[in-house]
């Protein structure tokens, strides 16, 4: 009975920190900055957060919340846009890590205002 314990106390905690490839949600923060940058011949928008970090539980170090050009991209420029420019406080919710691995980049899949 310990050992089942112990094994399924083990699973949960290990599963509730973020690493590369997890699917993870940002804390709420107002856009500080929006860069956009042409890398391998698309756009890639990248939205900063007013305290230089996104609080992501397990992606501490996440300083860019980033998504590449597409059509769906233009709806999540939109809101990001109205945001920074109201000041309005919004979420993301991602992949944790770039596509290399990199842990100060989270991909975008959604995001909340």
């Amino acid at each position: 009975m310990l050992r089942i314990l112990f094994l399924t106390f083990f699973l949960f905690s290990t599963f509730s920190y973020g690493a590369a490839g997890d699917s993870v949600t940002t804390g709420k923060d107002v856009i500080s900055e929006l860069k956009i940058q042409l890398y391998q011949g698309k756009a890639h928008y990248y939205f900063m957060p007013s305290k230089g970090y996104w609080e992501i539980e397990g992606c501490e170090k996440t300083k860019y919340a980033y998504v590449e050009e597409s059509d769906f991209t233009k709806s999540i420029l939109s809101v990001g846009l109205t945001a920074r420019t109201t000041k309005t406080p919004v979420k993301f919710i991602g992949i944790c890590g770039s596509v290399e691995g990199d842990m100060t980049y989270m991909q975008i899949t959604n995001i909340v205002m």
